[in-house]
């Protein structure tokens, strides 16, 4: 037995579908997310290493010897990895927060100054991105 039966026995196809779905979603606005922010890259002092599977545990940039984990909403983090992040000095920054404001204000490169516009016509819409819409 492993979990995809374990799931079959409390919910619909069409409810892993759609969970599926969110997850696939979920992991492709992180992957437009590193890929904006790296438009903003090179940057002396600043390197993202989130695809080197030599990278330290979490850590997708560094910037000035600070290790960042970056995430795309306030609820995308595991368990697991905030533990990780937590012990290893490793700070965090994420886009969306649960009242689907933005923390672009708050960016953890100094002297960098993306907008939810500007990361919104990135992606290809109007239209801004959010993983509220899908609650």
């Amino acid at each position: 037995m492993n979990d995809e039966d374990i799931l079959r026995d409390f919910f619909s196809s069409e409810e892993i579908s759609a969970y599926k779905k969110i997850k696939d979603f979920q992991n492709k606005m992180g992957i437009f997310l590193e890929n904006y922010i790296n438009l903003f890259l090179p940057i002396d002092g600043v390197r993202f290493v989130g695809r080197n599977k030599n990278r330290p545990e979490g850590v997708d940039y560094i910037v000035y010897d600070e290790k960042w984990s970056v995430k795309n909403a306030w609820n995308t983090e595991n368990s697991s990895m905030k533990k990780a992040r937590e012990f290893g000095g490793i700070k965090h920054w994420y886009r969306l927060n649960k009242d689907t404001s933005t923390n672009w204000n708050s960016f953890f490169i100094p002297n960098i100054f993306p907008s939810e516009d500007d990361f919104c016509q990135f992606v290809g819409g109007n239209k801004k991105v959010s993983l509220m819409n899908f609650y």
